[in-house]
């Protein structure tokens, strides 16, 4: 499958944006640990939509590269599809978290208790 410029550009841009991700779920532990969990609402909030977003991103670009087989029970991708869609819903889905991110950053004296995405 490597062997195509055209999948390959797709996997490169998969993984390109599952690094964004995972730099950002790491900026916002970090400033967990710095600022603790009040300081850092800004932060968690901006991770989970980066990580949604890119979870959908990936789910779906995976889905394509495996053509219709990836949707089908034998294959673990659409599973994995399926799992992606759960886990964007836990703790508030990207549109609510970016909207979370919004006011946050609007209003940061008022986020003092809003790391459980209140």
């Amino acid at each position: 499958i490597a062997d195509f410029q055209a999948l390959q550009h797709r996997l490169v841009d998969m993984v390109l944006a599952t690094t964004r991700a995972e730099s950002m779920v790491e900026l916002a532990r970090y400033q967990c640990d710095e600022l603790g969990p009040a300081g850092a609402a800004a932060a968690i909030a901006a991770a989970k939509v980066t990580a949604g977003t890119t979870a959908a991103f990936v789910g779906q670009q995976s889905v394509q590269l495996h053509g219709a087989i990836g949707m089908t029970d034998e294959s673990i991708v659409g599973h994995y599809l399926k799992r992606l869609t759960a886990n964007e819903i836990l703790g508030g889905n990207t549109d609510e978290q970016l909207t979370r991110f919004t006011r946050l950053r609007e209003y940061p004296k008022n986020s003092e208790n809003d790391c459980a995405g209140n």
